[in-house]
Parts: structure tokens; C-alpha cells; sequence
């Protein structure tokens, strides 16, 4: 079963998209068919909306896990000293760093709570100043609040799908859940693009496009994420 969902999620993000959608195209006929009550209509979309649905469970749930242990094992990461590199970056950028934490068998960096995490993987890949430049990228996040914009935008996208609530619980959850996925890519992209171009301010450009460059694979370049541009999208960004 896992090794199912696993082939699933490598169909691409294209595919992901076009299945949330479905399942909001689907709920929302589903809806207006009851409402002009037409049974038929009614059971059509009805079952459009159960297979979409078992479809974006699927990966949606392999997401949510993920980001789980994430939160769930952050407290396994060593803490280290914050070295002065970094520390005179956050200065530079005007962040406070509370922590500094090191995952092992880990490719990525992220901020959570005031901590900054790396990778052990990341960091064996990158020279110092790309590494900084990944960095000053997860400062950005915090510098500009990225989190609590993202929340605040969340709340009138789920605002303006109010009339799904009377619908079954469980039906206008997953429907709630693939609707704000994909109306939040656009602002994850965009974040993401804000970051960069923090990075590329106080490390330089060519040490955030390398570092992207070298984290990346290079046969998905072109291949975007719901929270990531591609990656040559993100370069062009950052070298205007």
C-alpha cells in the first residue's frame, strides 16, 4: 500500500493540483445540485468527489505525516553552538537567533519557535558561503513574519468557501483542506521568492543560486512543489 502511494506522489505536481481541484470542482457541484435539488446531479458529482477525495487523502496524508515527525522529532536535533557567521548574519538581517540545532540524515533548514535547523546532509554539501545563503533564506521567513502572513491569508480563503459548511463534516473538511492547498500556492511562492531575495541582499546571488543549484535534482529543475517555484523560476527571480 505505502509502496502505491509513494508511486502516486511521483506523478507530479501537475497531477496533485489537478486532483484537489477536482475534489473542489466536485463539492461544489455536489452542493448546488442539492440545493436545486437534482438527485442525480447530485449523485454524479457526489461520486466524483469520493474517488478525488481518496486520491487526495493519499498524498495529502503522506504530507501531513511528514511534517509531523518533523515537529515531533525537533527536539532530537543536537543543539550546537551558533557560530559567528551566523550570528553576524542574523545581525546583519536584524533576526535574533535562540538556537542553532543540527538534524543528521537530513537534507534541508528550516525555523521553527526562534530555532534554526540544519541538515547534517545539507551542510556536507555546501561551502560556507552557501550555506549562509540558505540561512539568511530561513531568516528571511522570520524577518518578514512569512508564518503569520501565511495565517492570515488562510482565514479569508476559508471564509469565502462558507458554503460548504453545512454540508457533512467530513466531506467539508477534505474539501476545505484541498481548496486552501491549492489557493495557498501562489503565496508559498511568492514567500519563497521574498526569501530568496533576502539571501541573495546579504550573501550574495550567485551564492544563493549555487546553493539551490547544488541541493537540487538536477533532473527536476523545471518541476515545481505546493510550497516551492521551481528552481529555475527562482533563479530568474533572483537575478533581477
Amino acid at each position: 500500500m505505502l509502496r502505491k502511494l509513494w508511486n502516486f506522489l511521483k506523478l507530479g505536481f501537475g497531477k496533485r493540483i489537478m486532483i484537489a481541484c477536482v475534489v473542489v470542482i466536485s463539492v461544489t457541484f455536489f452542493r448546488l445540485s442539492l440545493h436545486l435539488m437534482q438527485p442525480l446531479m447530485a449523485l454524479f458529482w457526489g461520486i466524483v468527489f469520493l474517488i478525488s477525495a481518496e486520491l487526495f487523502t493519499s498524498f495529502f496524508t503522506l504530507t501531513f505525516l511528514f511534517n509531523l515527525w518533523i515537529i515531533l522529532t525537533h527536539k532530537k536535533a543536537e543543539i550546537v553552538p551558533i557560530p559567528l557567521e551566523i550570528s553576524r548574519l542574523a545581525n546583519k538581517i536584524g533576526v535574533r537567533i535562540k538556537e542553532l540545532r543540527i538534524r543528521q540524515n537530513f537534507c534541508n533548514a528550516y525555523v521553527k519557535n526562534g530555532s534554526l535547523v540544519l541538515g547534517k546532509e545539507l551542510m556536507e554539501k555546501l561551502n560556507l558561503q552557501q550555506c549562509l545563503a540558505v540561512v539568511a533564506h530561513e531568516l528571511g521567513h522570520i524577518k518578514e513574519r512569512h508564518n503569520l502572513i501565511r495565517f492570515l491569508v488562510s482565514i479569508p480563503i476559508l471564509l469565502s468557501a462558507y458554503t460548504w459548511f453545512e454540508l457533512p463534516p467530513l466531506i467539508c473538511l477534505i474539501a476545505l483542506f484541498a481548496y486552501t492547498y491549492v489557493m495557498m500556492i501562489p503565496i508559498n511562492w511568492w514567500l519563497e521568492g521574498r526569501a530568496d531575495k533576502i539571501a541573495a541582499k546579504y550573501v550574495g546571488k550567485e551564492y544563493i543560486k549555487s546553493a539551490l543549484l547544488t541541493l537540487a535534482d538536477k533532473k527536476n529543475l523545471n518541476e515545481p512543489s505546493e510550497t516551492h517555484p521551481p528552481i529555475m523560476k527562482r533563479i530568474k527571480l533572483i537575478e533581477k
